[in-house]
C-alpha cells in the first residue's frame, strides 16, 4: 500500500459519519473522565485558624475589650487568607481548558479534519518535546506549541463559521464570502500571523525574577491591548478593502445584478467581519485566560511552591495577586465638596467676575470666557480640597459603599500622595483616623507611589458611608496610649484626583473577564461598520485613512480630556487669546466629549487593575455603540443606494 493510498483511505474515514459520531463520543467521555478525575484529585487546602498578620484597623468598637478586638481582627484576616489559599483548589483553569479543547475538537471532527489535526498535533509534539528537554531551546518549544494550538483553533473556528453561514440567503452568503476572502487576502494573513506569533511569543519575554503579580499584570496589559489593537487595525483595513476593492475592480457587478438589496449587501459584509472578529477574539482571549491561570499556579515571590510561603501563612505577593489583580473590585471615590453646576458655586463664579471687572474695567468676559473661569475656579477648589498643609487634617467621605457593617469583609483604601518634589528615597508619615471605629493608623508612605490599606468592614457605617480623616503627619501618643498631637511632615502634600479610592470585592474575576471580552467585541463591531460606511463613498486609501483617523481619535480621547484640563489658550497674564491654541482647544474638546463613552469602555485597563466592569457600564456602552453602529449602517445603506455602480465607460 502506497503512502498516497493510505492518506486517501484515512481522509475517507475522517469524513465518514460513523467515525464522526464515534470520535465525538470518545471526546466527550475523555473530557468528562478527565475533568471528574481532576476535580476529585484536588485536595482541600489546610485552613488557618489564627493568622499572624492583622489588618490595618487594629481597633474596633469602643465597647469591645482589647482581647475581643484583636480576636475579631485575627479571625477576619484568617478568613481572607483561607479564601486566598482555597484558590489553589479552584479547578476553573483546567475545566475551561478541557471545555475549550472539547468544543474545538468536536468542530474539527465534524468538519472532517479529525485525523488531519491529530496528525499535525502529534507532529508538533514530536518536534517540541526534544526542544523542551534543554533549557536553551525550551522557549522555542513553547513558541511552537503556542503557534500550532492557536493556528489550529483559529482555522477550526473559521471553518465552523463557514458552515454556520452556509445558508443560501443573501446576507449569510455574503458574510461567508467575506470569511473566505479574509483567509486569502495577504493583508489579512499578515495581521493574523502577527497576532498568532505575538501572542505565542509574549509569555517568553516575562522576567521570572519579578513579583508574580507584576508578571500577571504585564501579560494582561500587553496581550489584551496588543490583541485588540492588531484586530482593530485588521478590521479597519479589511472592512474598507472588502467593499472598496469590489467597487474598484467591478466585482460588485456580479452581486448587484442579483436580487440583493443595498441593505442586505452592507449587512452581509458587516456580519462577515464581525464573525471574523469573534473567531480571533475567542482564540486570543482564551489563550490569555488560560496562560494567566497558568501563571497563577506558579510560585509567587516568597513562596517555595505555589500557595506555600517560605515563612508565614501567605506571601504578600500572593495576597496582592489574589485580592487586587485577579479580582473584581467595585471602586468608590470620595464625594466632592461641591458640584460644578451648583447654584452656590456659580454664584461664586459671578462674584469673581464682578471683582475682576472692578479691578480691570477693560475685562469683558464672553460666555466662553465665563466657562473657562468657572473651570479654573473649580479645579483650584478641588486642588485645595485635596491639599494638606504640614500637620493639617482633611476628612474624605465615601458614599454608597455596598459592604455590610460587621460582615467580616475587607475593604481596600488605595491612596497616593505627592509634594511636587517626589524624591523616591523620602518617606512621609501619614495618619488615618476612622471616625466610625476610632482606629488610628500611621503609615510610612513613599511619594508618588500608590499604596493600600486593608480595612475591616466595621469602618463602614450603617448607612453605607465610609469616612476617613487624613493627617499630613504622624500621630503622637502618651505613655498611657492617648493621642496627644501630630508631628507634621516637612512639606504640604496633595492627593491627586483619582488617587484616593475605596474598593471592595463584587463578583468573580472569571465573570469580569467575560464581560471584558464582550466589550472588546462590541468596539470591534462598531469599528467594522465605521470602515464599511466610509468605503461606500470613498476609495480604499481614503476610506482607510478616515477610519483609522477616527479610531485613533477615539482611542486618544481620554488623553485629550486629561490634557484639556490644564491647557490654556490665553496669553501670559490673561490678557488676550492665542489664536492657534484657541483653535486647538475647540477642535480637541468636541472630540474628547464625543468619544467619552468609547474611552470609558477600556476592559484591559480594568482587568489589569482588578476593577469591576459593571453590568451597568456594559449596558450603557452596548446601547451607545449599538446606536452609533445603527446610524452608520443607515448612512451606509442610503449612500450605497445612490451610487452609480454599473456605469459603463464604453472601453
Amino acid at each position: 500500500m502506497t503512502l498516497g493510498v493510505l492518506f486517501s483511505r484515512l481522509d475517507r474515514l475522517q469524513h465518514d459519519r460513523g467515525f464522526k459520531l464515534a470520535a465525538t463520543i470518545v471526546l466527550v467521555l475523555a473530557a468528562a473522565i478527565g475533568g471528574s478525575a481532576y476535580v476529585l484529585s484536588i485536595t482541600a487546602p489546610d485552613r488557618i485558624e489564627v493568622a499572624a498578620p492583622t489588618p490595618s484597623t487594629a481597633a474596633a468598637d469602643a465597647e469591645a475589650t482589647p482581647e475581643d478586638q484583636e480576636r475579631s481582627a485575627l479571625d477576619t484576616t484568617a478568613r481572607v487568607l483561607n479564601d486566598v489559599l482555597a484558590a489553589r483548589a479552584d479547578p476553573t483553569r483546567v475545566l475551561v481548558a478541557i471545555g475549550l479543547s472539547l468544543a474545538v475538537g468536536i468542530v474539527v471532527v465534524w468538519l472532517g479534519l479529525g485525523l488531519t489535526y491529530l496528525g499535525l498535533l502529534a507532529l508538533a509534539a514530536g518536534i517540541a518535546w526534544p526542544l523542551a528537554q534543554f533549557e536553551s531551546t525550551a522557549v522555542y518549544a513553547r513558541l511552537l506549541v503556542g503557534v500550532v494550538v492557536l493556528t489550529a483553533s483559529f482555522t477550526a473556528l473559521m471553518q465552523g463559521l463557514r458552515v454556520l453561514l452556509g445558508s443560501s440567503r443573501p446576507v449569510t452568503a455574503i458574510a461567508r464570502n467575506v470569511l473566505i476572502e479574509a483567509t486569502r487576502m495577504k493583508v489579512s494573513l499578515v495581521f493574523i500571523v502577527l497576532l498568532v506569533f505575538g501572542l505565542a511569543a509574549l509569555p517568553g519575554i516575562l522576567d521570572p525574577d519579578t513579583p508574580l503579580r507584576y508578571r500577571v499584570q504585564s501579560f494582561l496589559q500587553y496581550s489584551l491591548a496588543g490583541s485588540f489593537w492588531l484586530i482593530a487595525v485588521l478590521t479597519l483595513i479589511f472592512s474598507t478593502s472588502t467593499l472598496a476593492a469590489e467597487q474598484r475592480d467591478k466585482v460588485i457587478w456580479q452581486t448587484v445584478t442579483k436580487p440583493v438589496s443595498a441593505l442586505q449587501y452592507i449587512l452581509g459584509k458587516w456580519l462577515g467581519v464581525v464573525a471574523l472578529n469573534a473567531a480571533l477574539l475567542v482564540v486570543c482571549t482564551s489563550g490569555v485566560f488560560l496562560f494567566v491561570e497558568y501563571l497563577r499556579s506558579q510560585p509567587a515571590l516568597g513562596e517555595r511552591v505555589a500557595y506555600t510561603a517560605t515563612s508565614g501563612a501567605v506571601a504578600e505577593d500572593r495576597l496582592l495577586l489574589e485580592t487586587q489583580v485577579l479580582a473584581a473590585r467595585r471602586t468608590v471615590e470620595p464625594v466632592p465638596i461641591t458640584d460644578r453646576n451648583s447654584p452656590a458655586f456659580m454664584a461664586a463664579v459671578e462674584q469673581f467676575v464682578d471683582e475682576r471687572l472692578a479691578i480691570d474695567p477693560s475685562f469683558a468676559p464672553t460666555s466662553i470666557e465665563r466657562e473657562r473661569v468657572a473651570d479654573d475656579l473649580f479645579k483650584s477648589l478641588m486642588l485645595e480640597a485635596r491639599s494638606l498643609a504640614p500637620g493639617e487634617p482633611k476628612r474624605f467621605v465615601f458614599e454608597d459603599v455596598n459592604v455590610r457593617r460587621g460582615s467580616g469583609d475587607l475593604v481596600t483604601l488605595k491612596y497616593r500622595i505627592e509634594t511636587g518634589v517626589d524624591r523616591p528615597d523620602v518617606l512621609y508619615r501619614v495618619t488615618f483616623i476612622l471616625p466610625e471605629t476610632g482606629a488610628i493608623i500611621t503609615e510610612s508612605s513613599a511619594l508618588g507611589q500608590a499604596q493600600t490599606l486593608q480595612l475591616l468592614s466595621d469602618a463602614i457605617s450603617e448607612d453605607k458611608t465610609f469616612s476617613v480623616d487624613i493627617y499630613n503627619g504622624e500621630m503622637l501618643f502618651s505613655q498611657s496610649g492617648a493621642a496627644v498631637g501630630i508631628q507634621p511632615n516637612q512639606r504640604s502634600v496633595t492627593i491627586p484626583e483619582g488617587s484616593l479610592v475605596l474598593s471592595y470585592p463584587d463578583g468573580s474575576y472569571q465573570a469580569n473577564f467575560l464581560r471584558g471580552v464582550f466589550v472588546l467585541w462590541l468596539k470591534l463591531a462598531f469599528l467594522a461598520m465605521l470602515a464599511i460606511a466610509a468605503s461606500t463613498f470613498l476609495s480604499f486609501s481614503v476610506a482607510s485613512l478616515v477610519a483609522i483617523g477616527i479610531f485613533l481619535m477615539a482611542e486618544s480621547s481620554g488623553f485629550l480630556a486629561a490634557a484639556l484640563e490644564t491647557f490654556s489658550y490665553q496669553q501670559d497674564g490673561g490678557d488676550g487669546i492665542l489664536p492657534h491654541k484657541f483653535v486647538a482647544y475647540w477642535v480637541s474638546k468636541p472630540v474628547a466629549e464625543v468619544f467619552t463613552i468609547y474611552d470609558s469602555l477600556n476592559p484591559a485597563r480594568s482587568l489589569v487593575d482588578g476593577v469591576l466592569i459593571t453590568p451597568a457600564s456594559v449596558a450603557t456602552g452596548t446601547i451607545a455603540l449599538a446606536v452609533a453602529t445603527t446610524l452608520l449602517f443607515i448612512a451606509a445603506v442610503v449612500i450605497f443606494r445612490r451610487r452609480e455602480l454599473a456605469t459603463y465607460s464604453g472601453q
